[in-house]
């Protein structure tokens, strides 16, 4: 192909292209001299192409010297391109930090062109600068932080350390410290500890927050640290590292409580990883946050959609409805002040998005305008929930406290056992009467107030006290001419050289008790007569029932068997009699006969009540089986469905609790006669492990449960002798079963809707 013709290679093309290019391209002699720029490097230069063209590289970049073009060409000679960074002038004067590349061309007559790639890189030199700047700062906050910070690689070893740091494991140069571990500078037994944290940190990408640690010194005292480590991730979100910050803690070790320490610790926390850091544009009315503002309250900037809030959605969505007044009157008041340094503390509640109450404690202060106006405020928020918690709950176990001492005539004392003296709280005073000229000051003078045949067995136990280091002994006391009885219970503590310092306790008025005490046994001593004689009571009733017993079972069934066979005999001599005297005598006859199943219902029941039960296993399931096959012959010819679950393994008596399930079947199969298409169910629902409800339910006639108290009485009926027959004591029978079971029947029922028993076992 013939490339002088081909129009991507001709002049024009190849000026377009070049002028078009985003850096400056200079076209120069083999002498450096300029023989043509593009566009781009007019422009960013401020000269014509005819100005350009009297000047060379030299008078354009001031940085490049005859010794720096002969190294160029050297390059270029070795097939390599020369780059270098500089400066060129501008034509106003200015400079632009600039980075050149050369390379060198033949046109086909031979002649030599070099051509410099000219690109600003001012830009980068500025983000060079604030990189370093920054550096440089973060360098000087490190060295300046009263706190030891550290960074380690994935293997557990340092990598940056700063000035604490060094200074207190006693190196003078990071270079001592680089490239070690734990195990390396503690040794193996405190290396591990702490080496199995940083593996878990780094396994997990979970911070640990809060780590109270500790390590031996020469002198044998303990170094005490609060530490906080964090992973480090890379832009694509895989760790590389940690980073730990720890504070010395000796002082606050030795000093503070259990409670302080842990406030502490979550103050530090939440300074180092900058929890719950806010801004508020007062002229926006608008609230600006950071991310662990949004963590201190169960959340994230992307739920919530960003970093900004309006004061009204903030409000509504995370201010307690109660405390929107205190806050808002806060508020009105830092844009109200005329002091330049106001700040505030303020704690308040305020509720996560589930719903939940917490507490927060706020610090902030204000920033004025130059006309003194309240422009920003600037605040920091900590959790406090477990500590305000905390001090409710101690407020109302005081109250209780208070309360209990009250109630149970308590009242709290001290005995300083080296001075022999006494303190009384007001409530110990109250409690055993004394007067402001009564109360002993020692131990000889509360003996004086015991009564005389008291004094030896306090003395005893004081005595004991010394061995046992306890005390608890019941006295009389005479005060103001009255006996009290009063408990004294104490315990004694000891200072450090293990001798006994004081005796704290507290004394209880017994009187009330103790008169209880006396009535209780006075009662017991008659209580067993009053037994004997309610035993002899229950035995003449059982022997008059067992009596009442006998007379109906022989007594009544005589007259009965009369009138029943009187009747029989009087229906087959009048056969010629009207039709109404013959159904006169059978009514007798029916009559009779229910009276004689009514007395022996009556007998059943009345033994069942004297009968023990004999428990042992028995399978419901199995149980009911049994009946329902037993009412097979009297359902022949209906519609009948039956739906039995499974139903559970009881401890109970199979032949009584056959008489339930009889019973209860019985009257569902009875009062669903009417029924074209009855149904009857029997489910089993757990109560607890050892205790069930079984439900029979039927779609029968049902019964008004206004009248369901009358439903287990002894020959109460709520329906017809006419209708349904039956004696009324089936019901009866199956809950004085149940209740000798330990169970008991309940019903419900509607009206043309069926009915359900439940039987609990």
């Amino acid at each position: 192909m013939n490339t002088s013709t081909d129009p991507l290679l001709s002049a024009e093309f190849c000026h377009s292209i070049i002028d078009q290019a985003p850096d400056s391209i200079i076209i120069m002699d083999s002498n450096w001299r300029v023989l043509k720029a593009n566009e781009h490097a007019l422009d960013q230069l401020g000269y014509t192409q005819q100005e350009f063209q009297r000047l060379d590289f030299f008078q354009i970049e001031e940085t490049f010297t005859p010794q720096a073009a002969i190294q160029a060409l050297e390059l270029l000679d070795q097939a390599e391109t020369p780059c270098f960074e500089g400066q060129i002038a501008r034509k106003d004067g200015t400079f632009i930090d600039t980075e050149t590349k050369v390379s060198r061309i033949t046109d086909p007559t031979g002649s030599i062109y070099l051509l410099a790639f000219v690109r600003d890189i001012s830009r980068n030199r500025q983000m060079e600068k604030a990189l370093k700047s920054e550096k440089a700062l973060m360098d000087a906050l490190m060295d300046n932080i009263p706190d030891s910070i550290y960074f380690k690689d994935l293997d557990c070893r340092l990598i940056r350390v700063n000035q604490k740091l060094m200074h207190n494991y006693g190196v003078q140069r990071e270079e001592e410290l680089l490239g070690k571990n734990d195990i390396d500078i503690f040794g193996e037994e405190i290396g591990r500890k702490t080496m199995a944290v940083d593996r878990e940190i780094i396994q997990t990408g979970q911070p640990k927050i809060g780590l109270v640690e500790s390590r031996p010194l020469e002198n044998g005292d303990l170094h005490w640290t609060l530490t906080t480590k964090v992973p480090l991730f890379d832009a694509s979100g895989k760790i590389t590292g940690l980073a730990g910050v720890s504070k010395e803690i000796n002082t606050i070790k030795k000093a503070e409580e259990v409670l302080q320490l842990k406030e502490y610790q979550l103050s530090m926390a939440s300074k180092i990883a900058n929890l719950g850091y806010w801004e508020y544009d007062v002229i926006k009315d608008q609230y600006t946050f950071n991310d662990q503002f949004y963590e201190v309250f169960g959340t994230s900037a992307e739920e919530m959609g960003g970093y900004y809030m309006s004061a009204e959605r903030f409000s509504e969505l995370f201010l307690h409805p109660e405390d929107i007044g205190l806050i808002a009157r806060e508020i009105q008041l830092a844009i109200d002040t005329r002091d330049p340094q106001f700040n505030r503390h303020l704690e308040h509640r305020f509720k996560y998005l589930n719903g939940e109450t917490g507490y927060v404690s706020v610090n902030f202060f204000i920033e004025k305008d130059k006309e003194g106006r309240t422009v920003k405020s600037y605040g920091a928020n900590q959790i406090i929930t477990e500590r305000k918690l905390a001090e409710l709950a101690i407020k109302e176990n005081e109250s209780n406290l208070q309360k209990a001492f009250e109630i149970a005539a308590i009242g709290p004392y001290r005995y300083k056992i080296p001075s022999d003296q006494f303190e009384w709280s007001e409530r110990a005073i109250s409690v055993v009467g004394f007067s402001r000229d009564q109360v002993p000051q020692n131990l000889a003078g509360l003996l004086k107030k015991i009564s005389q045949e008291d004094q030896e067995s306090f003395l005893k136990a004081v005595k004991n006290r010394t061995v046992l280091g306890k005390l608890d002994i019941e006295v009389r006391i005479n005060i103001r001419g009255n006996t009290k009885w009063l408990r004294f219970k104490s315990h004694k503590e000891y200072d450090r050289q293990n001798q006994p310092l004081v005796s704290v306790g507290v004394v209880q008025d017994i009187t009330q008790q103790k008169s209880v005490e006396t009535e209780l046994i006075n009662y017991r001593e008659h209580l067993e007569e009053l037994v004997q004689d309610r035993t002899v009571q229950l035995e003449n009733i059982n022997k008059d029932l067992e009596a009442f017993a006998y007379s109906i079972s022989h007594d009544l069934r005589a007259p009965l068997r009369h009138i029943n066979g009187f009747a029989h005999i009087l229906k087959r001599k009048l056969s010629n009699t009207p039709d109404s005297v013959r159904e006169y005598l059978g009514l007798i006859i029916n009559s009779s006969k229910r009276m004689g199943t009514m007395i022996d219902g009556l007998l059943h029941f009345s033994r069942l009540g004297r009968q023990k039960i004999t428990k042992s296993s028995v399978d419901l399931h199995k149980l009911v089986l049994e009946v329902v096959r037993s009412f097979q012959p009297d359902i022949r010819g209906r519609q009948l469905n039956w739906e039995i679950g499974k139903l559970p393994i009881i401890q109970g008596d199979p032949e009584l609790l056959k008489i339930v399930f009889e019973n209860l079947l019985s009257n569902a199969i009875k009062y669903t006669q009417t029924t074209p298409v009855a149904r009857i169910e029997i489910h089993s629902l757990p109560v607890s492990e050892h205790n069930y409800c079984i439900a029979i339910k039927d779609n029968g006639i049902g019964f008004n449960m206004n009248y369901a108290n009358k439903l287990f009485g002894v020959f109460q009926r709520l329906h017809n002798e006419e209708e349904f027959e039956g004696t009324g004591i089936g019901l009866a029978h199956a809950q004085q079963i149940v209740k000798k079971h330990g169970g008991f029947i309940q019903a419900t029922a509607e009206p043309g809707k069926g009915a359900t028993f439940y039987i609990n076992l």
